[in-house]
């Protein structure tokens, strides 16, 4: 593979740039690179890397321009730690970020005078990210928002954020409710990211709800935070948010603590629904990953944090802002997400229209005998749903579902080669999306997350785009399922 997901894979001209720095400072071939988008984060890799190995290991930061680009140099024994810190921090350079800050040493070099990053000035550039931050405002008034540069990046900002308010000295636990997407659980996994450890509640059932409300109850003051998708990825189940909020509503009322609640809306999307109704103060902070839906060209990395109106806004606001700085998010990126993200209520209703279509197909399918054992989408949890769309009334489910196959009627492998859509790790993408999610992602744990937690190792997962000639209802996309369904038969 020459390219790929950016936060698993380092694209062409972010090696590049490494290269050039690397030969830049005289680095040895024992010495490896990172790239970070901000000085907070070029430490934050630095503490990282020190945390798993040793708080002596000889880490270097490297300012290779002020106030955009970043080198941590390391040992190369060390290069898999820092790997993983880049996945799962989400804090990386983009590829248009690497693009200027190559063009920019290419020029200094070669010329006796600096030359700047960028053409724009910095008051378009602020205003730049105003006017993104005002279009989330649209669906959000009067909050406070910060920006990353990527979706991983706000929920490890969310993370941090409420370590440091539960204490500075001591770490409290994340809790996890419900199936995640694989990185956030692994955050809280990982001892450098949630040094207080993790409770999961991965299956989001009854019986998790109960065992959930009495670990609460019993360790208010062990809590850092709770975390929550909405809906989760890529079962698509809806919690009850307002079940959650009441656990902790109860806490809050024997312990006197507010424990931050933290909900992932990446798949839901600002359009479709309105976190605010789970409660007046709540949600916390809301997360989400604008690369996806809010953008739809899969040509930006991005993310937002939204910090909704709680008693913890005025403790969290100054924490969040020393965090790390909207710059972390490239102009440049910002700019072409500000354009992207223009139809993005339009394209979305079109998504939800088309996925509930293609989702009524597969549904025919269902059930004993049928070609399809089990169809996962948003409607399943119609009344946990429609209790938080945006509006008066729901205008859909959006466009992400899932759906395993029967294995005596259908062969998995061929259905999957024959289904002509796009396959690749993302989702909301303008283009139709098929993914093998459970193989990919979590390859290393599959009889793990089977047996768990049911979650099928053949389970296929369908991010619906607007492509397509069959209008609204998707009708050809369809189409394009029925002729693999044909060429999988047994």
């Amino acid at each position: 593979m020459t390219n790929g997901y950016p936060r698993f894979f380092k694209n062409l001209t972010l090696k590049r740039l490494e290269e050039r720095i690397h030969g830049d400072l005289n680095l040895s071939s024992t010495t490896s690179l990172v790239l970070a988008p901000s000085k907070k984060s070029a430490e934050r890799y630095k503490s990282f890397i020190e945390a798993v190995h040793h708080p002596n290991t000889i880490i270097r930061i490297h300012e290779t321009v002020p106030n955009v680009c970043y080198a941590v140099a390391f040992p190369s024994e060390h290069a898999q730690t820092a790997k993983s810190c880049f996945q799962h921090c989400g804090d990386v350079v983009s590829s248009r970020r690497a693009e200027r800050v190559l063009d920019h040493i290419s020029s200094s070099s070669s010329s006796s005078s600096s030359s700047s990053i960028s053409s724009s000035s910095p008051t378009f550039r602020a205003n730049t990210i105003t006017s993104l931050k005002s279009k989330i405002h649209e669906y959000y008034p009067n909050t406070k928002i910060f920006l990353s540069p990527s979706g991983m990046c706000s929920i490890a900002k969310a993370l941090r954020a409420s370590q440091l308010l539960f204490s500075a000295n001591k770490p409290g636990k994340v809790v996890v409710f419900g199936f995640p997407y694989l990185d956030t659980l692994k955050i809280a996994k990982h001892p450098q990211l949630s040094p207080g450890g993790y409770v999961f509640f991965g299956k989001g059932d009854s019986s998790d709800r109960a065992a959930f409300a009495k670990y609460v109850a019993q360790n208010p003051n062990e809590i850092a935070c709770v975390v929550a998708e909405f809906p989760t990825n890529p079962l698509l189940h809806c919690t009850d948010l307002k079940e959650i909020a009441n656990v902790l509503e109860q806490a809050k009322k024997s312990s006197g603590r507010t424990i931050p609640f933290i909900v992932d809306d990446t798949i839901g999307g600002f359009s479709n629904v309105d976190l605010r109704k789970v409660g007046e103060g709540a949600v916390t902070m809301i997360t989400s990953s604008m690369s996806k839906f809010f953008n739809g060209n899969c040509d930006v990395l991005a993310g937002s944090l939204v910090l909704l109106n709680s008693d913890l806004e005025g403790s969290l606001s100054p924490i969040l802002a020393q965090d790390d700085s909207d710059d972390s998010l490239f102009f440049e990126d910002a700019e072409i997400l500000l354009v992207n993200c223009g139809n993005y209520e339009e394209r979305q209703q079109n998504i939800n229209n088309r996925a509930i279509g293609i989702v009524k197909y597969l549904r025919t399918l269902e059930g004993e005998g049928g070609l399809v054992d089990k169809v996962y989408y948003c409607d399943d949890s119609v009344g946990v749903y429609d209790s938080l769309a945006r509006g008066e009334s729901t205008d859909g489910y959006g466009g992400l579902f899932s759906f395993t196959l029967n294995k005596e009627r259908i062969d998995v492998e061929n259905f999957y080669d024959s289904l002509r859509l796009c396959k690749g790790p993302s989702l909301g993408t303008n283009f139709t999306l098929c993914m093998a999610y459970v193989m990919l992602a979590h390859y290393d744990e599959l009889d793990f997350v089977e047996s768990e937690y049911g979650v099928r190792r053949d389970l296929l997962r369908v991010s619906v785009g607007v492509d397509g000639k069959g209008g609204d209802e998707g009708r050809e996309i369809i189409e394009v399922f029925r002729e693999a369904f044909a060429a999988a038969a047994v």
